[in-house]
């Protein structure tokens, strides 16, 4: 009889930190990243790559968020727009008997 050492728990095992392409450091839980083609890059890192500062990066991101929430909006208005117009234009047509059944 051969004795076979007993599996590893899950638990016990490491699991290595992703790696930023940019700088080969590990990329460590609750950093703050970008994941772009598949990729995990810090964001300091792809800040320095660009050429911005700290506060430059920060307001590129509020400009951002600002944008998408305008978009949001306007989206939203849109829909909004849109389903009143279809509903509108389905209970006129039934009020004048154009709609489904009318002879």
């Amino acid at each position: 009889m051969t004795a076979a050492a007993a599996p590893t728990p899950p638990e016990s095992r490491q699991v290595a930190d992703p790696v930023c392409p940019t700088c080969s450091s590990p990329i460590v839980t609750g950093s703050l990243v970008l994941f772009q083609r598949g990729e995990l890059f810090h964001v300091r890192c792809i800040s320095l790559m660009l050429g911005l500062t700290e506060s430059e990066g920060r307001d590129r991101a509020a400009e951002t968020r600002r944008r998408a929430a305008q978009a949001i909006k306007r989206a939203a208005g849109l829909i909004d727009a849109a389903t009143g117009w279809q509903a509108h234009e389905t209970s006129d047509a039934f009020k004048l008997g154009e709609g489904p059944g009318s002879p």
